[in-house]
């Protein structure tokens, strides 16, 4: 049986529309991020080198944070969970097939230890729900305690580690002038 198209858009309309369909820099992926800057926090975005690629990553907690639209990632029981009644059985393996896939990225992330954190589009809109989201995972989050240099697979210092090679000067080393030194020119060398 061959299908009814239902949908009242031409298909290199609807082709565009899904074209313009972000998945970066989203609404609720702004409002959560912007919530943690505003609470202290400092994070990277969008860190490829961990699975999943999560939309905000917390590496000195060692927390990677997915901002998921309730639509596309399936948030059950929310009223923005819905199925397109055109071409229902691929949107079903679509957004199903979605769902498993952050189910897989969520053990991997796990079993690199690090901490999953779900905040869901509806979660996002309303912001006394997300502060006090953000406010349980805060008080939970606590550096992982790491012995040794190394660093985190998304980059940057291990929690504890320095930049610095060489100790700190002391109160009885001189300090240099604030006045810049005078530069002196050197001749250049000709090449014979």
């Amino acid at each position: 049986m061959a299908s009814v198209n239902k949908d009242r858009l031409t298909k290199q309309r609807r082709s565009w529309n899904m074209s313009r369909i972000r998945g970066k820099d989203t609404t609720p992926e702004r409002i959560v991020r912007s919530q943690l800057h505003r609470m202290g926090f400092r994070f990277r975005l969008h860190e490829r080198k961990l699975p999943g690629c999560p939309d905000i990553v917390l590496p000195k907690y060692k927390t990677a944070i997915f901002v998921h639209g309730c639509f596309w990632h399936r948030h059950r029981g929310c009223g923005n969970c819905t199925t397109p009644t055109n071409r229902r059985e691929w949107w079903l393996a679509k957004l199903e097939g979605n769902a498993a896939r952050d189910q897989r990225h969520q053990v991997a992330l796990k079993k690199l230890g690090w901490r999953c954190v779900i905040v869901w589009e509806c979660e996002a809109e309303d912001l006394q729900r997300l502060e006090r989201i953000l406010s349980a995972l805060t008080r939970r989050m606590r550096p992982p305690v790491q012995r040794g240099a190394r660093s985190h697979p998304a980059g940057g210092r291990a929690f504890g580690q320095t930049t610095r090679s060489t100790p700190r000067r002391s109160d009885t080393t001189p300090r240099r002038s604030a006045r810049p030194r005078p530069r002196v020119a050197t001749p250049r060398r000709r090449n014979a």
